[in-house]
């Protein structure tokens, strides 16, 4: 039988559970629903107890869409598909996912990430309606494995910004890479890892026809 479970802000944090009674006094919260596996399927987003964002992670867009849009009509959300592609030996494009802003009709743009096998996400890449490239964003790591800069591009890979984690500010692009063994892959939005050069990211087809690897 699927769990809900409750959290205080708008993550899943297991050091944030709440009980239910507790939410209501919450400026904040969120509430999971997971399935038998323990990975959850349905994510809300509330302010106070007005519902302000739905994430569903299902292979069934349309099902999911047809719901929300029978019980949420008004409020945004998206769809995350498990469907993925694997890119070469060290990394696959996943987490497929589908934003509708308007709570129901068609997505306005959906986006997809690059991953390592074990879960990093290096870069996500989002489309328009027509697959076309509007905005990259890429990750650097700290040694302990949390995030130290947020690279940010536009649909042409041209820098928009660059967020250090750390210091908490924007940061030179030339500053920013000091020290990474792969500054081509940072120094421009479309460029893909070293391991991956010459190769292009996958069109949104051939994701949804990918199914899981």
């Amino acid at each position: 039988m699927p769990a809900r479970r409750f959290y205080r802000g708008w993550e899943i944090d297991p050091a944030a559970e709440i009980d239910e009674r507790d939410r209501k006094g919450t400026d904040e919260h969120t509430e999971a629903v997971f399935d038998e596996s323990g990975q959850p399927v349905r994510i809300a987003f509330y302010r106070g107890k007005k519902p302000v964002h739905f994430e569903y992670r299902t292979a069934e867009l349309g099902r999911a869409r047809n719901e929300h849009a029978g019980k949420h009509a008004k409020v945004p959300f998206c769809v995350v598909l498990p469907n993925s592609v694997t890119a070469g030996r060290a990394h696959f494009w996943g987490e497929l996912t589908y934003f509708f802003p308007s709570g129901r009709g068609e997505p306005a743009n959906h986006k997809v990430s690059l991953f390592t096998p074990g879960g990093r996400r290096h870069m996500t890449i989002t489309r328009g309606e027509r697959d076309e490239v509007q905005e990259i964003e890429k990750w650097r790591y700290a040694p302990d494995g949390e995030p130290a800069v947020i690279f940010q591009y536009d649909g042409d890979g041209d820098v928009i910004d660059i967020f250090d984690v750390v210091e908490g500010g924007s940061t030179p692009l030339e500053e920013a890479m000091q020290g990474t063994d792969d500054p081509d892959f940072f120094r421009h939005g479309l460029a893909l890892p070293a391991g991956l050069a010459g190769r292009a990211p996958p069109a949104t087809a051939e994701l949804l026809a990918g199914g899981q690897t």
